[in-house]
């Protein structure tokens, strides 16, 4: 069993400093996601997990919603599902994106976490199990973490996603759904915590 775990990818960003070259980065970060999706089917994953922020606005164009269908459906053609926790810049209000494009409606390979409270979703064929629920705002001072103590799994492999900032101290700002340590600490029979936020690869064991 195998899965890629990203985050952040926010396709349509801005890059509002670039000036007259924004639009060519923008078209490089579709073509950089389209690489992940190709490693995760060259490297046999069974599932692409990308916890939040997949688009960088609420509000993509049609193209960009369009490039997203295509690749669910490479994904599909290959065998592969994706699993999307809402974020902060694609968080799940009541006109953003994810309610308005329902691709979990139009895709058996998608899967896009809804309820507030939190839920899980169990992948029979990988005998794995996600744990998340969905940012419901841009900010908030309430922990992203599901309360997994109240959902229950069969399966052998159970991982906990979540959009937010770690309290390590000095960095984190307190409403950007911040997880305490504690949290991750307190967890039972996790196996694996999927987190997005920040930009970056980093080791906060030490905390």
């Amino acid at each position: 069993m195998k899965i890629l775990h990203t985050a952040d990818v926010q396709l349509g960003a801005q890059f509002k400093t670039l000036g007259d070259k924004a639009q060519i980065q923008r078209e490089q970060l579709k073509k950089t996601f389209h690489k992940v999706l190709e490693t995760a089917v060259k490297e046999g994953a069974g599932l692409v997990l990308v916890a939040g922020d997949l688009f960088d606005s609420n509000h993509p164009s049609h193209d960009l919603v369009e490039f997203i269908r295509g690749e669910i459906s490479f994904l599909g053609e290959n065998g592969v599902e994706l699993c999307v926790v809402p974020g902060h810049h694609d968080c799940l209000d009541e006109h953003g994106v994810y309610n308005r494009e329902r691709f979990d409606d139009q895709f058996d390979n998608i899967f896009i976490f809804r309820n507030p409270e939190g839920e899980v979703k169990d992948y029979e064929s990988l005998g794995l199990a996600v744990f998340a629920k969905p940012n419901m705002a841009s900010t908030s001072t309430k922990s992203p973490f599901p309360n997994t103590g109240s959902l229950t799994s069969r399966m052998k492999y159970k991982v906990v996603a979540a959009h937010g900032e770690l309290k390590v101290p000095g960095k984190f700002k307190g409403d950007y759904h911040p997880i305490d340590y504690g949290e991750i600490i307190g967890l039972q029979n996790i196996d694996y915590v999927a987190l997005g936020h920040w930009h970056s690869m980093q080791d906060c064991s030490e905390y």
